[in-house]
């Protein structure tokens, strides 16, 4: 139950990525990098193809941003995820 938990926890912390109408863009970016940063320590609780799926979700977001910074952080989140 724990894992689940955590697990459901960050995928909301990802979801939040896409709320520019509540956070900056430096807010958004800062928090993709605190995800990025938390990530090997649940990394276990992630599988493929669902890993995958959220890589490619970050990369979407990624691919949609006009913000430079943004735009990387997004970028090493989705590495950090799930390596190419």
């Amino acid at each position: 139950a724990c894992a689940s938990s955590v697990r459901t926890s960050y995928l909301g912390v990802i979801q939040s990525l896409t709320e520019q109408d509540t956070y900056t863009s430096s807010q958004i970016a800062a928090l993709s990098d605190a995800a990025a940063r938390s990530f090997p320590a649940i990394e276990a609780l992630f599988e493929d193809p669902g890993r995958r799926q959220l890589a490619n979700r970050i990369g979407l977001l990624s691919a949609r941003q006009t913000d430079a910074d943004l735009r990387l952080a997004l970028h090493r989140l989705r590495l950090t995820i799930a390596p190419q």
